[in-house]
């Protein structure tokens, strides 16, 4: 930070004609400077004193000259006829922090915690979202048509992805027996054959004991004999939960209640699901330097940033004027379990600075104070002010 030169000007009434001391300091201790002396004409008329002082613009924090007038007659140690002043410059930095917070967002699904039973096929029970501080929410489920539940792989087949393993997304499942349909699974194959299956949907209209497989087209190349027998179904339960309006503005999870419960069965549960803020273009650093796109984020993550425009986030994001970047300080920050990034702005240049923490071994960073942001995995484990 580099001083520039400024002047203060003090105003008083001076009853006594003649020469006037002017002292000053910055701050509140330390010795005054009394080498402005002015001739007033007195008799209670005004009287100036323009005095040269260096300022610091981009200082964080006002800076407060204080001092007293006093006539020449009085001796320089003397407390008698001294009129006090205080004199405040308020530096205007050429670069700013700001903490830019994910504040509200949207309703992005759900997690069914209980499917429940008893819910009539086609009935499609609202969901009721209710608190969590936003409004416009609205959801609907769909109820379970004889869709599979539950299943046993019969015989996993050989040969499949080569011999080789691997994972298989959304395989559409084909009846052997039956006449189910709309059945899809995320198929893993170990070794050539299928180990392992994660129900995407359902489908609707098998019966149990009902015998499906997979293409081999969809498993990567060739082989034979994998059959899955349908174990039990999920008529009457809540299957999936559809959302019909994200809403917006939620500041916290909202509650989602099944409507309609069923006369015969039991209630169905679901968790509602918060969507993230969407990433925007932050803008420029302290030097001009473009700052770049931000990834989307949860409710409640802040990113801290220094640049000499304020960001313009939608309006999930709330922007908050946190000082100025100059305002640095030793930050010691220690990688709690695995080698993480951590961003920061470095308070020599005033630019983004992203360094590798290698975990277990702490680094002490001279950094613009609350700038940083990081993986969770990371601890800020002294913050002491200032430092060169």
């Amino acid at each position: 930070m580099t001083p520039t030169p400024a002047t203060m000007t003090v105003n008083w009434i001076a009853n006594f004609a003649g020469s006037h001391r002017v002292c000053w300091r910055l701050g509140p201790s330390g010795p005054y400077d009394c080498s402005t002396v002015v001739v007033c004409a007195g008799g209670g008329n005004p009287c100036q004193a323009v005095i040269p002082i260096m300022v610091e613009n981009n200082a964080c924090a006002p800076s407060t000259f204080e001092g007293y007038v006093q006539a020449t007659c009085e001796p320089l140690a003397s407390l008698s006829g001294r009129t006090p002043f205080a004199v405040v410059f308020n530096p205007v930095p050429a670069c700013n922090k700001y903490d830019v917070t994910c504040a509200n967002v949207s309703v992005a699904g759900f997690t069914i915690t209980d499917p429940g039973s008893g819910y009539l096929v086609g009935s499609n029970p609202a969901v009721t979202i209710s608190g969590g501080g936003g409004s416009g929410a609205l959801a609907d489920c769909v109820v379970g048509d004889g869709g599979v539940k539950t299943w046993t792989i019969t015989n996993g087949g050989a040969g499949y992805n080569g011999g080789g393993s691997a994972t298989f997304l959304n395989v559409p499942a084909v009846p052997l027996v039956g006449i189910g349909s709309g059945a899809f699974f995320d198929v893993t194959v170990t070794a050539g054959v299928v180990t392992g299956l994660v129900l995407v949907t359902p489908g609707v209209d098998f019966v149990v004991t009902d015998t499906f497989e997979f293409n081999n087209v969809d498993l990567g190349g060739t082989g034979a004999g994998v059959i899955i027998t349908v174990d039990s179904l999920n008529t009457g339960e809540i299957e999936s939960v559809t959302l019909l309006n994200p809403g917006s503005a939620y500041t916290s999870v909202p509650v989602g209640t099944v409507d309609n419960p069923p006369a015969l069965g039991t209630l169905a549960t679901v968790t509602v699901l918060l969507a993230d803020c969407t990433g925007f273009d932050f803008g420029l650093d302290c030097d001009g330097n473009a700052i770049g796109v931000v990834a989307d984020e949860p409710l409640g993550f802040v990113y801290k940033k220094c640049s000499a425009v304020a960001p313009t986030p939608g309006s999930e994001w709330t922007v908050a004027l946190n000082g100025c970047c100059y305002d640095c300080i030793n930050a010691t920050f220690s990688g709690n379990s695995t080698n993480v990034n951590i961003s920061y702005t470095d308070c020599t240049t005033g630019e983004l600075v992203t360094v590798l923490l290698v975990s277990g071994i702490p680094q002490t960073i001279c950094v613009v104070n609350n700038s940083w942001y990081w993986d969770p995995a990371i601890t800020v484990l002294v913050a002491t002010a200032p430092c060169p």
